[in-house]
């Protein structure tokens, strides 16, 4: 009791040291206050938005291993390389099957598992939105279109739905990319879009998902531009027949959908003319759009090409199966089951969602990364600056500490009095630092967020200039980052930052400091001598 009593009166003696200590203390525990409440509101977004997304996981052909795999080189001719990689390419899409995307749902850590297909159609009297008019207006009627964008012959679905006669083929024996893109779901939960709202029915009904007739649903865009509506019915055909008679099929429009983010191109990726336009696709059920094309392989005749590929009259479809999971923990594990299960290192295991969720708190790391080094820079700087005014103050008051280690004080009760006050000092910086950092983090926080954004779309917006890129379209060589700024939603501001937790690490913070501050005292005052001290006072 008697060092605090002690160290209290020092404190007021020497009032113009101590208020010089406490400014240091105090710029140390705001700056720290910040920089730690920066961190503390970064990770705390992370786990709210990632509470709030719904984990899902696809199983994809891992196309960067096959690239590797058929990289060229200088041994086998390169025809011969694309032809090896085209088969290759053909196998892993056969174990893409749904029978064994349906045996990896099985897996202890999938809560639910959904699935569809997808396949390129062209259009018999009824024409696709023409992708170079951009964003179309619905309430323009193709018959006050002007001339530049009527529907000719060789355009997008020709005068007569012919088809794009110029569309380009996808690899060599994989047929011809038609107008449309058809979609088949299995369940409703499939249709993502809907589920979140970005496209919703603006009228009639949703299509059957049993499959006994081939209902399907438009884009209010797409049935602008051919006047259709609710109960119409559209003819669809197989643009991989090109001689004798035309493979159609006909669906019944059952309903009108409205796209709320309706742009020209599908989302990323490379564009295949029309088809690639979202308002040129068409959604069906899955046992619909499987009927269809299990009849189309069943009628289809084959043909090799020059090159010797095989080529078939065949709908080309693709299945492609959603894994859903209750959290990030159970996506990891399903990695990690599937391959006990038996996938190959040909395929890859990758989850839209997070991978969404880790490019929207890129700004967020980056301001948790660059807040922990001034964290660093202010402590170094801090700590080694109230080291010197303690050397400076212990050197000062070396008369006194004679006096009171030749009245039968022990040294260590000695420093014990210099660490006291240095103690008091220090706290009282902490609680007005964290007063002041607590009232201004957040909007710090928030607008250095708001820079490192702005600076990571610039940067993204720059790449997609210099590479040629128009409405978020990828394109070989585009970064990841310039996707990511492109398309990603990202996290705009935090709520809170200041919490106990940040807190608990300021008043630890402030003991580190104190001790390491104040060991330099014990050390001086352990090799101090009371009578060369007492002797020497001037």
């Amino acid at each position: 009791m008697y060092i605090v009593k002690n160290a209290l009166r020092s404190i007021t003696r020497s009032l113009s040291r101590n208020i010089l200590i406490c400014i240091i203390a105090l710029v140390i525990a705001t700056s720290a206050c910040i920089a730690l409440s920066i961190k503390q509101s970064s990770a705390t977004a992370k786990d709210n938005a990632l509470k709030q997304i719904n984990v899902t996981g696809v199983i994809s052909i891992n196309e960067e291993k096959l690239q590797q795999q058929f990289a060229p080189s200088s041994s086998g001719s390169s025809s011969t390389q694309r032809k090896n990689m085209r088969t290759q390419m053909s196998t892993l899409e056969s174990g893409l099957s749904l029978t064994n995307l349906q045996k990896y749902a099985k897996a202890s850590s999938v809560s639910n598992f959904y699935y569809q297909i997808s396949s390129s159609m062209n259009g018999s009297g009824i024409d696709a939105v023409d992708t170079n008019q951009g964003n179309f207006s619905t309430s323009t009627s193709p018959t006050s279109t002007s001339s530049s964008s009527s529907k000719k012959s060789g355009e997008f679905g020709g005068e007569n739905g012919g088809g794009n006669s110029n569309a380009p083929k996808m690899f060599a024996g994989m047929g011809q990319q038609g107008d449309f893109t058809v979609i088949g779901y299995s369940t409703s939960k499939a249709m993502t879009d809907f589920v979140s709202g970005t496209k919703k029915l603006s009228s009639g009904s949703m299509f059957t998902f049993d499959g006994k007739n081939n209902s399907c649903i438009i884009s209010d865009q797409l049935a602008t531009y051919n006047s259709l509506k609710v109960g119409s019915t559209i003819t669809l055909k197989n643009p991989n027949k090109t001689s004798g008679t035309a493979e159609t099929y006909t669906f019944t429009v059952t309903g009108i959908y409205h796209n709320s983010e309706s742009s020209t191109s599908s989302s990323g990726g490379m564009s295949f003319g029309a088809s690639s336009n979202t308002a040129n696709q068409i959604y069906t059920s899955y046992t619909a759009l499987n009927n269809i094309t299990t009849t189309s392989t069943k009628s289809a005749t084959t043909s090799k090409d020059d090159q010797g590929n095989t080529t078939s009259t065949a709908l080309r479809s693709q299945v492609s199966g959603t894994y859903v999971f209750g959290t990030e923990a159970a996506f990891n594990t399903f990695k990690k089951q599937v391959k006990t299960m038996g996938l190959s290192d040909s395929y890859t295991v990758t989850s839209p969602d997070i991978t969404s969720f880790e490019n929207s708190i890129k700004p967020l790391d980056t301001l948790g990364g660059y807040a922990t080094i001034f964290l660093l820079i202010v402590l170094l700087v801090g700590g080694v600056l109230l080291a010197l005014i303690n050397i400076f103050s212990i050197r000062d008051r070396k008369y006194e500490v004679g006096v009171l280690a030749a009245i039968g004080m022990k040294k260590f009760k000695v420093a014990s009095q210099f660490v006291v006050e240095l103690f008091i000092v220090t706290f009282v910086a902490i609680i007005i630092g964290t007063s002041v950092g607590a009232a201004v983090s957040v909007p710090v926080t928030n607008s250095l967020l708001q820079n490192q954004i702005a600076q990571q779309t610039s940067t993204a917006s720059s790449i997609n200039n210099n590479f040629g890129y128009r409405g978020g379209q990828g394109g070989p060589g585009m970064s990841s980052i310039s996707q990511a700024s492109t398309n990603t939603n990202f996290v705009k501001q935090v709520q809170s930052a200041t919490d106990l937790n940040v807190v608990m690490e300021l008043v630890g913070i402030g003991i580190l400091l104190t001790l390491i501050s104040s060991s330099i005292a014990i050390i001086f005052i352990s090799r101090y001598e009371p009578l060369k001290i007492l002797s020497n006072r001037d």
